[in-house]
């Protein structure tokens, strides 16, 4: 990650993570599936996500409890995707745990797409739509 980028600060329950080798599910919704393949457009934020994408921390959650856990919320997926806090980096992004807010999910954290152009978010979602696609569907198993 570029440590020059300028971010937005955290709320004082959040921490950024270490770019390692940690897994982040990110729930695909069907619609972000084209020819059986993941679209970049699971990894751009929406007007909803307001910068923040969704994901759950595999060291909290396995993959098939971050599923169940976002399908029983009446939210839909075809499954979850891993990328790693590694990848977010990579992409020029960054990974923050918001567990401790009082609203969050069990193992929330979101990647953080905030002040970022959306030409550097169409090329982060690229690359993380391609490091998803190399570890595959995590749960359910295609």
């Amino acid at each position: 990650m570029d440590n020059t980028k300028s971010w937005p600060e955290l709320h004082e329950a959040e921490v950024v993570l270490e770019a390692d080798s940690n897994p982040l599910f990110r729930q695909v919704h069907p619609n972000w599936i084209r020819d059986g393949k993941v679209t970049s457009q699971a990894f751009k934020p929406t007007s909803k996500d307001e910068g923040q994408l969704s994901t759950r921390q595999s060291k909290v959650l396995s993959a098939e409890q971050a599923f169940d856990a976002h399908r029983s919320q009446g939210l839909d997926s075809v499954g979850s995707y891993q990328v790693t806090t590694a990848e977010i980096d990579y992409a020029g992004l960054r990974s923050v745990d918001d567990s401790q807010l009082a609203a969050a999910p069990d193992g929330h954290a979101y990647i953080d797409c905030r002040d970022q152009s959306n030409g550097a978010i169409e090329k982060a979602a690229k690359k993380l739509r391609t490091c998803a696609m190399n570890h595959g569907c995590q749960h359910p198993a295609t």
